[in-house]
């Protein structure tokens, strides 16, 4: 009985590889940079899901405003720290996948899950 129990586990639960694996940190940028506006990060699964940062609206008053920038947390892991402001400035940045990626081809009829780790400034 224990066994049949065991033929029946839907595959979704099975263990899956990651399709994409983004790490916002300096050593993995594959081209751009954050002043240009076009940081394009590696994927490091290995599957070629490269991202890219989208600028909105980066001009204040005159003044280039960076919507990104790099830093160092109090551990020493490197990380980027996104300065998105919808009300007061109306800029900010994000990433998508490039035209390209094959990520865009998959269908994820079962689901997916999405880990990310962040960290959020003091006081929040």
């Amino acid at each position: 009985m224990q066994h049949e129990r065991m033929m029946q586990i839907p595959q979704r639960q099975r263990p899956v590889r990651a399709v994409a694996h983004w790490r916002f940190a300096a050593d993995r940028v594959k081209s751009g940079s954050i002043q240009a506006g076009s940081l394009v990060i590696e994927d490091v699964s290995g599957s070629g899901n490269l991202i890219e940062s989208v600028v909105v609206h980066h001009e204040s008053k005159g003044q280039t405003c960076l919507p990104l920038s790099w830093t160092n947390s109090a551990h020493g892991e490197e990380g980027l720290v996104f300065y998105n402001d919808r009300i007061r400035s109306a800029r900010g940045c994000y990433f998508q996948t490039v035209k390209d990626a094959p990520i865009n081809r998959e269908r994820f009829e079962q689901g997916y899950t999405i880990e990310a780790i962040v960290r959020l400034p003091q006081p929040f």
